[in-house]
């Protein structure tokens, strides 16, 4: 609630449409939920990577080109647009103007974007509004469901919450398509009707939720790739001795801990050293300190060809302790290239 305190206390006198976006919008989109996580984000007209470019519907000019446009800012969920936020200047007068609204409107009816509400907000004042809420229920499309002044936000805000937050926007739109589902059931005389519709409504189920488990495997490999960048480049970034410090992790994918330490040991320390750390109480070292001691040797052998001693060495290593507790196979390991 620290931000909406902080908006609460905002002055917008001398101010411009820039300010709303940044001391107003950005703060309020942060407390309903978005931009917390990636599937919770915030296209902004402008941004280099936006997402929607959508067009007036097509139109006849002559040679002129049809007109391109875009909202100031669309909130997603899971990269699916539900409602569009049209910033304007303090300077704007309160209530909106029509063309305000109708320009808002056309955003959030376009057949791209479909949006269950609209947000025009100066700042000073906000208005919310549910165009395809009153189109289905028959509404007055140009009257808001919800009015508030930067003052009353704090007051209001269970109101603005209940409607715009991440966690209650699909709530509303799963009552809304409910209402709609019962005025289109209502408007046959088929007592069989309701049921039809339900199953042609439903018809696809398994196909989304196809698209739904392959969404949840892509955020899964997404965040994995993520975190092993992270992972890589921490290990990039730490010295040889730090690196041995840190041997009894677990291999994981790509270069492995032991890979980084055997690169950038051997800058300081003779593969004799090297090997010597490598295998040091090597049968009091833990599973994942073995693989690491593996694959070290692994990177070792291959990083000296000159020094026949220790690629020696290392081969009789290796060949002591492949059927040990590692079960390895030291010909079909792939470690070696020349074993």
């Amino acid at each position: 609630m620290i931000l909406i305190k902080e908006i609460t206390n905002l002055d917008f006198n001398g101010k411009g449409e820039a300010f709303v976006e940044q001391k107003f919008i950005t703060p309020l989109l942060e407390a309903l939920g978005y931009e917390h996580h990636r599937d919770y984000e915030v296209v902004r007209h402008g941004d280099n990577n936006a997402s929607f470019k959508v067009k007036y519907p097509p139109v006849e000019q002559g040679a002129k080109t049809v007109k391109h446009y875009n909202p100031d800012y669309i909130p997603t969920i899971r990269k699916k647009m539900f409602w569009v936020i049209e910033a304007k200047s303090p300077s704007v007068e309160f209530p909106f103007e029509y063309k305000y609204i109708v320009q808002g409107l056309q955003y959030c009816l376009h057949p791209e974007i479909q949006a269950q509400y609209l947000v025009i907000s100066n700042g000073v004042q906000t208005s919310i509004y549910a165009p395809l809420a009153s189109l289905v229920l028959e509404r007055e499309i140009y009257e808001p469901i919800l009015s508030f002044s930067s003052k009353e936000l704090l007051i209001k805000w269970k109101e603005v919450h209940g409607l715009l937050s991440v966690e209650r926007l699909r709530e509303n739109l799963e009552i809304m398509l409910q209402q709609m589902y019962e005025k289109i059931s209502l408007s046959s005389l088929d007592i069989n009707y309701p049921q039809k519709l339900a199953s042609q409504i439903t018809s696809n189920k398994d196909v989304i939720s196809a698209k739904i488990e392959k969404h949840i495997t892509h955020l899964y490999c997404e965040k994995y790739n993520k975190e092993r960048s992270t992972w890589q480049e921490q290990l990039r970034s730490l010295s040889y001795q730090d690196l041995y410090r840190i041997l009894d992790n677990p291999l994981g994918v790509g270069k492995t801990v032991a890979d980084y330490y055997v690169e950038k040991a051997l800058l300081v320390e003779t593969p004799d050293v090297v090997y010597s750390n490598l295998i040091k109480d090597y049968e009091k070292q833990s599973i994942f300190r073995k693989e690491q001691t593996f694959v070290g040797l692994c990177v070792l052998f291959n990083s000296t060809s000159e020094n026949k001693k220790i690629k020696t060495t290392i081969e009789s290593f290796i060949k002591k302790y492949a059927d040990g507790e590692l079960k390895l196979n030291v010909r079909d390991c792939g470690f070696f290239v020349n074993i």
